[in-house]
């Protein structure tokens, strides 16, 4: 059956010669003119093949035709690896030759020359004995097919149906006849057609006319095709049970209740059903195959034989695996038949699979970080059509099994070329490409081998290995082997032939105990893509010049050396994956080399390990990480100060002592994180505050931490979650099982609360009324009766509120905080509602986005309680009617306004929201009480807090705080406990004149969103590890640094919103740092800064830029013109730099809606290219005595809506614009 791989194969010979490799290396060569003519006969060849598939089972002749096409091509493989070979050789020497090197190689096989001579030949040969064969593809009427034609080919063929072929539009009208109104149930059964084309049209057909509740059941062993033709949910059929699967079998294999004569046979048959799985098929076909046969020997003999020996009848389950086998793509058919040289119940790695097909080429020609990708592709094709199952993920690394009846399938399609090594083997066959040996004590037993072609040896089996020479001496003798697994071998060191087996791409010596050194003639091998060294316990050092390996791309290293070759490491340009395990001797790794391609590495058992020093400088394309056993290695070690954080997607720690919460370095992975597993950490407490930040986690797996005892708040945001595993951690499930009884009892007062709601004789009512219910609401409400206040507005009013929806009024309530007729800020307001958690959390973002007022302040004002609304772009101000104020304070039931004399009551421990609008005796103000306070503002302009004593209560008590507004306080520095805040959300500092330092711990707030320190003059410097707040939307910063710490606020990935004032002393501002999601930047006062490099690549996202009183900058300096911002809003404000708008600001000529130039004394006239902007709506040029002209062309502009130009009327004068039409000017007059 190897013939059916022969498509594959010259697809795959093909494809390798059109590679730019390839082309480049035969011209080089000179064997360019040679491999142009193969490829033309292959072409043509490949052409019928699939068709030569399909016939060869009725066709000896065919068959043999084919077997001789196949040695073609095992040949023309060999010469393309051997002009592979010679490339990567010359690039070694290229690379790392010494002039000895280079002579040597000249009075060699290897000298240019002598190996041209060679391969013209030996390509000759081949194109020779391709020709003749190709020429005999004429007598078997072989024709040119493409898979889709083949698959539905042999679908009639397998179901044998004999129609008499009608019009295609007679067949559509006979059946829209028979459908039109009836209701039908059309069963689709065992389909395999994936083009989804031809179902959308069957389903066009079928619903004409057709009665409601028609259905179509389809049936299919492929979960694309399911996925593709299902309305609904997929109902995938699980096995039979062990109980069903006996009862069935005995159905087939006795008559009714013969059974009972036989147990010992039942026994046997138990046995056997087991190997079905539960596939009713393959019950049914071997009950059928025992119906009459009584002798145990029989019975036995099935048990123990593979279900492919035995006799099979089409319709049984052979013919039907085979089919599905036969449906597979041929590049899929030959990835699949290599299963077989596992044993039965293997469990597989993606891996290790992948690497077997990488060495083989069975991946195609690809690029080097592309093979694992194209290897999970064809796992998941293989998954959905029910070839392996079992699946069990680990991140990126998950195992999977295939069931004994797919194992035997494999066996089958496979025996020509893959052979399983045991007892019984006494010769190696010719066409035997593949041998697997699974027993012990094989590899010294004598085997004769007539194949020369060998391609792959493995010990699949734990605890079996080679161990004698004679086997060495059989491998010997196979010059084009591609896989050599040595795994649990029992040798001291390789042979120095290993060296010559310069074909070989995977060399696997894994747990091999006694094996102490290797050959430096392995670093020979340029070819090689994976060496596994892992387990090799006693190996003294890695061989000298890995860095000729050149290839590689998987490297797992178990060493004695205390120090590892690491610059060597660094010049394995194509490695990806790199495995470091049971090296007990390392103390470090890593001191400063780079590794860019490398995605995964593992870091095991490495007991002295103290230090592991990564970061996305060194490692940019690192996605994988994962540590284990190592007793000393702290995580946190080393990474204090780097600047570039890692984006990983997996991470494993098992076995870590050290680790007591996790690294503060991997927030960095908080927008790319997908798995995060964590073992046997017998020390962690605590898992960050910020993992609920980690938004695209898919799967937590926790397991045997006995001390950790919390999970962070939040936990429920990890909205992309699909695993959440808990296992063994004892102090997590006591409390967890407390707060459990606590929410009980919450429920049973709950319970005894609600069951008195029957006394008040209270009605169900929906929230949505008709509008002649909410007329009749209106008129009878008793709240008309009652007159407060003084005004008869007040029940009005009160009413108004009680229609609300219940969202809003809770806002609206706490209006009551502020002073009566305080002018309030869109941006204050929302923030409050945002973190006391008034806001939908998905929206937040929205509701709090510059440009305009927010969804609740719209309803707000549309139900009249805001008003004197005043829209200054990026937000607006408002106020509120007193009457509007009453009632909000008299809704405020929660809030106290603190007004001295204070008497604390009891009930005052309840009191959620403090606002002090006088600071008369806070000194005094017994602030601890508050256990429940969440708020604490100053309301009134110039007046905060005063006290240090209230201060040190405030962030030492309140440990329940979101929002903490000390506005224009009077303090020098905060205490350190502000950093136990962990709630809070909001925390303002502004105009604080005497503030001259915060402490570090301010940046343990990870739930910060808004941080105020604007106006802070005597700021000496703003606190370390700002990075760390990776909520941060909102940051406002006055400061007396000279340098700003760029690169702790470039991690600040939630920020949004960036406003620097009054730092005289910053020169320059963002020196390279890029600011992904910030939207709005603004910057003010800032008298000794001279530049402002802004471009799309470092500011994406920027839509608002506001700048003034800057006396020095020139905002056209250093500005990269490739990458122009799009602007929405501009404004700059006394710039006395500004002669005339940057060209820079061209970039925002479709997206520029607001601009505003005022008091910038030096500008001298607007550009002609302003009149482009197409999408202006408001230009606004004021207080710029110099400018002389505005360009003609400024009417033009086609969305302006507001033209305003103050104190420059004399540039206007030259101005026409159209006239205005009748109606326009009847309603001037009207005015008038």
């Amino acid at each position: 059956m190897a013939e059916s791989f022969l498509f594959s194969i010259a697809d795959s010979l093909i494809a390798k010669l059109a590679s730019q490799l390839y082309e480049e290396a035969s011209r080089v060569m000179g064997l360019y003119q040679h491999l142009q003519e193969f490829t033309r006969t292959l072409s043509l060849v490949k052409a019928v093949l699939l068709d030569a598939e399909q016939k060869q089972e009725h066709n000896h002749e065919l068959r043999e035709w084919l077997k001789q096409l196949k040695r073609v091509f095992s040949d023309a493989q060999d010469v393309l690896d051997e002009v592979e070979c010679q490339t990567l050789q010359n690039q070694v020497v290229k690379a790392h030759g010494t002039t000895k090197t280079k002579v040597g190689r000249f009075f060699s096989t290897s000298n240019p020359l002598v190996f041209r001579y060679k391969m013209a030949q030996q390509i000759k040969d081949i194109n020779n004995r391709l020709d003749k064969v190709a020429a005999d593809r004429h007598k078997f009427g072989l024709q040119t097919i493409d898979v889709d034609t083949r698959v539905v080919h042999r679908r009639e063929m397998t179901h044998s149906h004999n129609l008499n072929i009608l019009d295609m539009e007679q067949l559509q009208n006979q059946l829209r006849n028979k459908l039109v109104g009836e209701k039908f149930l059309l069963v689709l059964d065992d389909v395999w057609n994936e083009d989804r084309v031809k179902w959308v049209e069957l389903r066009a057909l079928i619903q004409v006319g057709a009665a409601a509740g028609s259905a179509v059941l389809v049936t299919t062993r492929s979960h694309s095709i399911a996925s593709m033709m299902g309305t609904v949910s997929s109902h995938i059929l699980e096995g039979l049970s062990l109980e069903d699967s006996i009862s069935l079998f005995v159905k087939w294999a006795f008559k009714e209740g013969e059974e009972e004569n036989y147990p010992h046979l039942i026994n046997i048959g138990i046995d056997i059903v087991k190997k079905c799985r539960g596939i009713p098929l393959a019950v049914r076909t071997i009950g059928s195959l025992l119906f009459s046969k009584f002798e145990a020997n029989e019975w036995e003999y099935v048990r123990d034989r593979e279900i492919w020996n035995l006799p099979q009848k089409k319709e049984d389950i052979l013919p039907t695996l085979k089919l599905s086998y036969d449906l597979m793509p041929s590049y899929l058919r030959q990835c699949f038949a290599l299963f077989s040289l596992y044993p039965k119940d293997y469990e597989f790695v993606n891996f290790e699979v992948a690497n077997l097909w990488g060495a083989l080429g069975l991946l195609g020609s690809l690029k080097k970080n592309m093979t694992q990708d194209v290897a999970n592709q064809y796992f998941c094709e293989l998954q959905s059509r029910s070839f392996i199952q079992d699946f069990v993920s680990y991140g990126t690394v998950y195992t999977f099994k295939i069931h004994d009846l797919v194992h035997d399938l494999a066996l089958f399609v496979a025996k020509d070329e893959c052979l399983l090594i045991n007892s019984h083997v006494q010769s190696i066959p010719e066409s035997i490409r593949h041998l697997s040996f699974v027993e012990n004590d094989l590899d010294d037993k004598s085997i004769s081998s007539k194949s020369v072609g060998v391609r792959t040896i493995l010990f699949p089996k734990d605890g079996v290995g080679a161990k004698s020479e004679a086997f060495f001496t059989l491998v010997s003798r196979y010059k084009y082997l591609h896989i050599l697994n040595l795994s649990y071998s029992s040798v001291e060191t390789l042979p120095y032939f290993i060296g010559k087996l310069k074909h070989l791409r995977s060399l696997c010596l894994y747990n091999n105990k006694k094996i102490r050194g290797l050959p430096d003639s392995i670093c020979k091998l340029q070819s090689l893509q994976v060496l596994d060294l892992g387990g090799c316990m006693e190996l003294e050092a890695l061989p000298k010049g890995l860095r000729k390996l050149i290839s590689l791309r998987d490297f797992v290293i178990t060493t004695k050396q205390a120090v590892l070759p690491e610059n060597d490491i660094a010049n394995l340009s194509s490695l990806q994956y790199l495995t470091i395990q049971c090296c007990d001797n390392v103390e470090s790794l890593f001191s400063g080399i780079e590794l860019p391609y490398l995605k995964a590495l593992t870091v095991n058992s490495c007991k002295r390990l103290e230090a592991l020093p990564l970061d996305s400088k060194h490692f940019p394309a690192l996605e994988t990480l994962c540590i284990g056993n190592c007793d000393q290695l702290e995580l946190s070690k080393g990474h204090e100060d780097q600047k570039f954080i890692l984006k990983l997607k997996a991470i494993l720690f098992t076995s870590m002592p050290q680790i007591e919460t996790l690294p503060h370095w991997l927030q960095g992975s908080i927008k790319t994180l997908l798995s995060l597993r964590l073992e046997h950490c017998h020390n962690l407490e605590v898992l960050p505050d910020w993992l609920p930040m980690v938004t695209c986690l898919k799967a937590l797996d926790i397991k045997d931490c006995s001390k950790l005892h919390s999970l962070p708040d939040g936990i429920n945001c990890l909205t992309a979650l699909e695993r959440l595993q808990i296992i063994d951690c004892p102090e997590l499930f006591r409390k967890y099982t407390l707060m459990a009884q606590q929410i009980k009892t919450i429920k049973k007062r709950l319970d005894k609360v609600a069951a008195d709601r029957h006394k008040f004789g209270l009605d169900r009512i929906g929230v949505d009324r008709h509008q002649k219910e909410e007329w009749e609401f209106v008129r009878d409400n008793e709240i008309w009766s009652s007159i407060k206040h003084g005004s008869a507005m007040w029940p009005a009013l009160k009413l108004s509120f009680d229609q609300m929806p219940s969202n809003l009024r809770q806002c609206f309530a706490l209006f009551n905080l502020y002073p009566c007729g305080y002018a309030f800020d869109s941006f204050d307001v929302t923030s409050l509602w945002g973190a006391l958690g008034l806001l939908p959390s998905p929206n937040r973002n929205q509701i709090l986005k510059h440009g305009g007022a927010n969804q609740y302040m719209c309803e707000l004002f549309s139900r009249s309680f805001l008003q004197d609304v005043v829209d200054y772009d990026i937000g607006f101000a408002f106020k509120i009617h007193e009457l509007v104020h009453d009632i909000a304070c008299y809704l405020g039931k929660g809030s106290i306004i603190v007004r001295y004399p204070f008497v604390f009551r009891p009930e005052h421990r309840y009191v959620q929201h403090l606002s002090f609008p006088e600071n008369v005796g806070i000194e005094n103000f017994p602030v601890h009480k508050f256990v429940c306070a969440r708020t604490i503002l100053f309301p009134t302009p110039g007046i905060g807090a005063n006290s240090e004593v209230f201060l040190l209560e405030c962030v030492s008590r309140c440990n329940r705080l979101r929002f903490l507004d000390l506005s224009d306080s009077v303090s020098k520095t905060l205490s350190p406990y502000i950093g136990k805040l962990k709630h809070l959300r909001y925390l303002s500092l502004e105009n604080n004149k005497s503030l001259k330092r915060l402490p570090d711990s301010l940046c343990n707030l990870l739930k910060l969103e808004v941080l105020i320190l604007s106006g802070c003059t005597e700021l000496v410097a703003l606190p370390k590890g700002l990075r760390k707040m990776i909520s941060l939307q909102h940051l406002e910063i006055t400061t007396k640094q000279c340098v700003f710490p760029e690169d702790e606020i470039a991690n600040l990935s939630s920020l949004q919103t960036l406003r620097i004032e009054f730092c005289n002393n910053v020169e320059s501002l963002f020196g390279g740092i890029t600011l992904p999601t910030l939207k709005v930047l603004c910057i003010s006062c800032c008298q000794s800064l001279k530049s402002l490099p802004l471009d799309i690549e470092h500011f994406p996202e920027l839509e608002t830029l506001l700048v003034d009183n800057c006396d020095v900058l020139e905002l056209s300096k250093e500005h990269n013109q490739n990458f122009h911002l799009r602007l929405k809003i501009v404004n700059f404000i006394s710039l006395p730099q500004l002669l005339i708008l940057p060209q820079w600001l061209q970039g925002s000529t479709d997206t520029l809606q607001y601009l505003l130039i005022s008091s910038c004394n030096n500008l001298v006239g607007l550009p002609q290219w302003l009149s482009a902007m197409n999408c202006l709506k408001t230009l606004c040029v004021t207080s710029c005595p110099n400018m002389l002209s505005l360009h003609d062309d400024i009417h033009h502009l086609p969305t302006l809506e507001r033209l305003e130009i103050d104190g420059n009327l004399e540039s206007c004068q030259h101005l026409t614009f159209d006239e205005p039409d009748e109606e326009v000017e009847e309603k001037i007059e009207e005015l008038e």
